[in-house]
């Protein structure tokens, strides 16, 4: 469990700072994939504990039947020409990465999950960052300024399968104890942060024919989303707008 106390710190973050997949009305693109050379120290991420978001992902799939799954690399020095492989004993595979270091995963990859890392073509010193990569929950087809909760509750509960994997049993179970572990239980006031597809002074909840429109003072980036509230439903859609300021709407007739 190296560096364990700066990776308990980042999923203490996520708990509050965990966003949603900046929405994509296009296909995601690929970029080319990049061979790995001999690194020093690389930033490694064991394959097996994605896996345990995966296995989520499955179990709480009725939150966003239509859902896909991606990770997302967190990169908070924005380095370019990032390339990822999944490295095993016997065989290693290249991760193909799109322009927002968005990766797909699936099992059986390699023959020896257990053993197997992910590795970026980073050095742990240069890159600077311990955290895994993020979940990305997305529906297919919705409108590009816009978030479904159910997919933001069910990217939460993969991001807390991997958490605890991570961790591990004793020391997951013991932050339990002191009531901060489990972030997508319903007794939980904590509140997920969604980071929008558009810097936004309007947001608007809707559900069948219920609107709600909440208007801010200033332009935000991220908005905070109180998952465990049932009264919106699964298919309830956030929608993020920038309204001008009445002034400088008049300004512009």
């Amino acid at each position: 469990m190296r560096r364990l106390s700066a990776s308990v710190l980042c999923w203490q973050l996520l708990a509050l700072q965990a966003s949603a997949q900046e929405a994509a009305g296009n296909p995601v693109e690929e970029l080319p994939v990049v061979t790995i050379q001999a690194i020093k120290d690389p930033v490694t991420w064991p394959y097996r504990t994605l896996l345990a978001g995966l296995d989520a992902f499955d179990t709480e799939r009725g939150l966003a039947p239509s859902a896909t799954l991606r990770f997302r690399i967190r990169n908070p020095r924005g380095l370019g020409g990032l390339a990822l492989q999944l490295a095993g004993e016997h065989a290693a595979v290249d991760i193909p990465l799109d322009a927002e270091s968005q990766f797909a995963l699936g099992r059986g990859m390699v023959d020896d999950p257990g053993e197997a890392v992910l590795k970026l073509n980073r050095g742990r010193g240069e890159f600077n960052c311990d955290c895994l990569p993020q979940a990305v929950v997305r529906t297919p087809g919705l409108p590009a300024n816009a978030v479904r909760i159910g997919d933001l509750r069910l990217e939460c509960q993969v991001t807390m399968a991997i958490a605890k994997k991570q961790l591990g049993f004793l020391k997951s179970a013991g932050l339990s104890a002191l009531g901060g572990m489990d972030w997508c239980d319903p007794r939980q006031a904590v509140k997920y942060a969604v980071r929008a597809p558009l810097p936004f002074n309007s947001v608007t909840f809707g559900a069948g024919g219920r609107r709600m429109t909440q208007r801010f003072d200033k332009t935000a980036s991220t908005l905070k989303v109180r998952l465990a509230d049932k009264t919106w439903p699964d298919d309830t859609l956030i929608e993020f707008d920038h309204v001008p300021e009445p002034a400088a709407a008049s300004a512009t007739r």
